[in-house]
């Protein structure tokens, strides 16, 4: 079988995708396809997460072990190479998050459009809806935004050396 999932952007309104993929791949194949498809560095954290209906995180998935230990070993993050599609689809609508900036939680939204019968002469996976410009990857900060620009701005108050020195005791 084969699931269906289309991929919506936060960022960017005009952006979609719909990507089919056996149920037999896993979630880092799914990982791959997604980095490829939109040409995202591959050298950058993401991470997929379970969630309900409204969107609400329920497990993630990691790229790799991350070695974190939770109180109920069913909340512990999974490697997203060990992971096949079907375990993680359950029912029909199934969502998922593609967090692909984790330090600013930026993510694309998937849900499962159909579930359907492989065809045999179509090589899995597939990208079969493409519009629209894909998000930035890393979100950087605005150049007004910049702690640097802050702290020389505030550097430029100081006096030159040689205005100090004009100003200083001859005594040294």
């Amino acid at each position: 079988m084969v699931f269906k999932f289309r991929a919506l952007s936060g960022d960017v309104d005009s952006f979609a995708r719909d990507y089919e993929i056996s149920e037999e791949n896993t979630l880092f194949d799914l990982h791959q396809l997604i980095q490829s498809d939109l040409n995202f560095d591959s050298s950058q954290m993401a991470s997929f997460f379970s969630v309900d209906h409204e969107w609400n995180k329920l497990r993630e998935y990691t790229l790799f072990e991350i070695g974190e230990e939770a109180d109920d070993m069913e909340d512990a993050p999974v490697p997203m190479d060990v992971v096949t599609l079907k375990e993680v689809v359950k029912e029909k609508n199934q969502r998922l998050l593609y967090t692909f900036d984790i330090y600013n939680d930026r993510s694309l939204f998937l849900e499962v459009l159909e579930h359907k019968k492989l065809d045999p002469s179509v090589k899995y996976p597939i990208i079969t809806y493409s519009v629209g410009e894909p998000p930035f990857q890393i979100e950087n900060a605005s150049e007004e935004d910049s702690i640097y620009d802050d702290v020389m701005e505030d550097f430029n108050d100081f006096e030159s050396y040689e205005d100090y020195n004009e100003h200083s005791d001859d005594d040294f």
